[in-house]
């Protein structure tokens, strides 16, 4: 941000070429250009990559995912059985294990995303259902004696039995 507001006084008030002001400031022309267009730098470009190796895996690792999404939990399969099954039922296609790792990790991650959204309101209002009893003084909640030094000899013992959550 100051690179830009230096180059643009310099524009105004020094040397007043494109050229002069990426000389002076040692950065290219086109960073003078972008500072005399806007205030902001441009967002800079993601080239989007196509997944060379993986990618004739890719639908086969989805199903396998999606398959262990209904599955109990112990007889999912992990990252490295995923690569072995793609190493076996897929003799063109060669991925490293980390690239099947990275790209398994990356879609547990959105199918947990796509799972957290879910909110229960709840049926009661704040501070609804609780409830208090009292004891007498060297006696539990339960009547029996209870020595002064224990943690449940107060007064009055609160069991909450719902409470709000935020």
């Amino acid at each position: 941000m100051e690179l830009f507001e230096l180059i643009r006084q310099e524009y105004e008030f020094g040397a007043g070429t494109i050229k002069g002001v990426a000389e002076k400031l040692g950065v290219h022309r086109r960073a003078v250009r972008q500072a005399l267009y806007g205030a902001d730098p441009p967002d800079r470009k993601r080239p989007v990559r196509v997944r060379a190796i993986l990618g004739p895996a890719v639908e086969f690792i989805d199903r396998i995912l999606e398959d262990d999404r209904r599955a109990p939990r112990k007889q999912r399969h992990t990252a490295k059985r995923i690569w072995v099954r793609i190493l076996e039922e897929l003799p063109d296609c060669r991925p490293a294990a980390s690239t099947v790792r990275e790209y398994i990790r990356d879609r547990k991650r959105e199918f947990a995303q796509s799972r957290r959204d879910v909110t229960i309101p709840q049926a009661y209002a704040p501070g609804e259902v609780a409830g208090a009893r009292e004891s007498s003084p060297g006696r539990g909640a339960t009547g029996s004696p209870v020595s002064p030094s224990h943690p449940r000899s107060t007064r009055c013992i609160c069991s909450v039995l719902a409470t709000q959550s935020k």
